[in-house]
């Protein structure tokens, strides 16, 4: 919200708009901009678009600025990491971020912003788009970026083009275990409009939890969006050969952030030893709190079935995110202990 001149801090918290309104204006406000969102409240993919309409032509593009930002050398190695929502990357983006050896893996690929960002990097076309993000987000010698199996079925016309156009060295693939807390997670997030602590006060959480009703039915159906999720990303890996390093919310949350930004470079091919002044401190902090806890139990007990179904649609997955130290191969060394960050 656009600060008011003589308006104080405790005045602008009272006016800022809560849960599901703080969501509607975002949209309204994008509309007015002429990007209608891809996305409607309910997580569906809204009608009408096409790759054409996110690219702009004319005065409104620097080409001289793209061809010089083109000049520069890409990154020495490029990484790609699949996620479901819920399960940490902003944690891993901020950590990433702030050592400095492991590029800025933010969402590259969100629909929602897709075409602002492409018109900032004076682009016409998706080809382009990928050799301008690894040149401006890559820092030193590494360019990381996110992307979900959803948002990569919607911008890409052929899914399968993406590794070749970001010349992708390694592949990250970041779930969470406890898909049913997950799904409150998200259920949560939707309705409130709060997403991650560094945006949002303890006031500030705790009001938002007020207006936080437990809905079996909501839950079940961000649940089902995260299965489908990952299905389709297990089948794209599967379908184009791509072994990726399989992470998980709740191992990420036993290791220190040097220690996985360490992990994580080894993985990619470079250095795993990251450079002194590189200390990391994440600066997100979970905001689930018991209220997440309850709901979660309140909806394995509400619908046992469903869950043991769940667990099942999800075993064979599961088996193969083992250890980190197991998906690494011996030539690239050793796996840094974990410490915990208890």
């Amino acid at each position: 919200k656009p600060r008011r001149i003589g308006q104080n801090r405790n005045e602008r918290k009272r006016n800022l708009p809560s849960g599901i309104d703080r969501i509607a204006r975002m949209i309204s406000l994008v509309q007015s901009r002429g990007n209608t969102p891809l996305f409607d409240l309910r997580g569906n993919v809204a009608e009408g678009d096409s790759t054409e309409t996110w690219f702009a032509t004319g005065e409104t593009l620097d080409r001289g600025r793209f061809a010089r930002e083109m000049r520069r050398a890409p990154p020495k190695k490029t990484y790609l990491m699949f996620f479901t929502p819920r399960s940490g990357s902003s944690w891993f983006t901020d950590i990433a971020r702030q050592s400095r050896v492991l590029g800025s893996p933010e969402e590259a690929f969100n629909p929602n912003w897709f075409r602002r960002t492409a018109q900032a990097f004076n682009v016409t076309g998706m080809q382009e788009y990928c050799d301008i993000l690894r040149r401006r987000r890559q820092v030193g010698d590494v360019c990381g970026a996110q992307i979900t199996w959803h948002q990569l079925n919607k911008l890409f016309c052929s899914p399968s083009e993406l590794p070749g156009m970001m010349k992708v060295d390694a592949f990250f693939w970041l779930i969470r275990m406890d898909i049913v807390a997950q799904a409150v997670s998200l259920a949560k997030m939707v309705a409130t409009g709060i997403a991650h602590s560094p945006q949002s006060s303890a006031e500030e959480v705790r009001a938002a939890e007020a207006g936080f009703e437990y809905d079996a039915d909501e839950i079940a159906r961000w649940l089902e969006h995260i299965l489908k999720a990952e299905t389709g990303t297990e089948d794209y890996f599967r379908e184009h050969g791509i072994t990726p390093l399989r992470m998980t919310y709740e191992r990420n949350m036993a290791y220190s952030p040097d220690s996985l930004v360490t992990l994580a470079r080894q993985y990619v091919g470079l250095d795993p030893i990251a450079p002194q002044g590189s200390k990391t401190d994440g600066a997100h902090r979970k905001i689930g709190t018991r209220q997440n806890s309850e709901f979660a139990a309140r909806f394995r007990q509400d619908r046992e079935s469903y869950v043991l179904s769940v667990e099942e649609r999800r075993a064979e997955m599961l088996e193969a995110f083992v250890g980190y130290e197991d998906q690494i191969s011996p030539g690239d060394g050793e796996e840094a202990e974990p410490e915990s960050r208890c």
